[in-house]
């Protein structure tokens, strides 16, 4: 557990970073605001098929975004697919964060938002510019 906290905070600035890309998302899509974050205090309370975009920035190809599904099981573990690839993984909850990862392919931390109107996931990925936006698919 010390390792993820240690590699979680390498990734601070990138976070930071991360946090604005999805703000910036949500003020060029017209959205007036982003619910405020609840503690996740068990992974019942997130679970389910999660609908979104994942916006992805690579220094030699740019920044893309793809739509992805992200399904979260009552046990921890999830599976996350896109058009071109599809990752399995395993979850963890840290003080009502969520930590998330699935070996090489990618890492990182989600908060749960929610509102009146909408309920949201907000993930940051380990990888520079990673971010997502989710809602409960019905």
């Amino acid at each position: 557990m010390i390792r993820w906290r240690e590699r979680m905070r390498k990734g601070s600035v990138r976070t930071l970073a991360g946090a604005v890309c999805v703000i910036g998302a949500f003020a060029l899509t017209g959205c007036s605001a982003i619910p405020a974050a609840k503690p996740i205090r068990n992974f019942s309370a997130i679970a389910g098929r999660w609908e979104g975009n994942l916006t992805v920035q690579k220094s030699l190809f740019g920044t893309s975004v793809v739509g992805a599904t992200w399904i979260i099981k009552k046990d921890g573990t999830y599976e996350m697919r896109t058009s071109r690839w599809t990752a399995r993984g395993t979850m963890r909850l840290d003080d009502g964060s969520l930590l998330f990862f699935d070996g090489p392919r990618a890492s990182g931390f989600a908060s749960l938002h929610e509102g009146p109107e909408e309920r949201l996931l907000l993930s940051t990925g380990n990888e520079p510019g990673t971010t997502g936006v989710w809602s409960l698919g019905k």
